[in-house]
């Protein structure tokens, strides 16, 4: 609600205050309030060497949908251990949040615009090192409102600590990612190469990594991090070995078969023996001639 107050009433005054009032009543124009951007740690305080989850969280009465927010923490007390990104709003990534000189950053999108309380964008896991009142603060965060403008908007924001002193009371995390989806597409755009797609989640600890290595013919590559969507395949692959790890060190594996990608390989194996054989033949006629 807009309210004007004045005290002493003047003719022409009036009449502006009046016409701006009925222009915001008619044309439906609100001014909201910001959106508020904040923490959510762990009640209670936390031993040095304990690991504990950092909430990064929204509130907004407009809809969003892109975010662009960074952070500080005390190296000297805190490490990044690992992300969690199971449960953010954020469904599309420019590219990994990273943890680098005691500064937290992330970017992504949403596919459907969020407008409520308590929307999770990430959630940090750290380590303490040391005693003491660990401090984190937003530095420069930046939202975009679904409105078809991309119209950008400062939050509201509230700073976080993290008292590290006494050891916090929470299980181990035993139990290893889980993969919802894992498959291999074939690249639209470079029909040399598959692409592995895949979404893994760990509501625990969060995953704290991905890689995969893959056989082509008879040999294997190295074990490599990839990212989704997924990173390049070679056509030739028939094997591919994808592996998730999450911060609480558990690990999932699982394998995927091309079958296709398999008899193109004996195939051609086949077709090379053939043409070895016949250019032999060809050469030990030539030599008994």
């Amino acid at each position: 609600m807009i309210k004007i107050f004045h005290t002493k009433p003047k003719g022409k005054t009036n009449f502006v205050f009046l016409t701006l009032f009925f222009y915001f009543l008619f044309s439906g124009i609100v001014l909201a309030a910001s959106p508020f951007l904040y923490f959510s740690s762990p009640t209670g305080d936390i031993a040095p060497g304990s690991e504990f989850p950092v909430r990064v969280l929204i509130d907004s009465d407009e809809p969003l949908n892109a975010y662009s927010v960074s952070f500080s923490y005390p190296v000297d007390e805190l490490q990044v251990v690992g992300f969690n990104k199971s449960r953010s709003i954020i469904d599309v990534w420019q590219g990994q949040p990273t943890a680098k000189g005691g500064r937290v950053e992330f970017r992504g999108g949403s596919l459907s615009s969020f407008r409520g309380e308590g929307g999770e964008l990430l959630t940090v896991s750290f380590k303490a090192l040391k005693e003491g009142m660990a401090e984190l603060n937003f530095t420069n965060p930046a939202f975009y409102l679904a409105d078809g403008k991309g119209t950008k908007v400062t939050p509201t924001i509230k700073e976080g600590a993290a008292p590290l002193t006494q050891a916090p009371s929470s299980g181990a995390d035993k139990t290893s990612p889980e993969i919802r989806f894992l498959s291999l597409v074939q690249d639209p755009f470079n029909l040399k190469q598959k692409l592995l797609s895949f979404d893994v989640r760990d509501t625990n600890s969060g995953v704290k990594e991905t890689a995969t290595r893959h056989r082509s013919y008879f040999s294997w590559s190295d074990w490599e991090p990839v990212q989704n969507p997924g990173g390049p395949v070679p056509a030739s692959a028939w094997t591919v070995d994808f592996r998730a790890t999450d911060n609480a060190g558990n690990v999932l594996e699982r394998r995927l078969y091309d079958w296709p990608a398999l008899v193109r390989s004996i195939a051609e194996i086949l077709f090379a023996i053939i043409v070895a054989a016949v250019a032999a033949i060809g050469f030990t006629s030539l030599f008994r001639r």
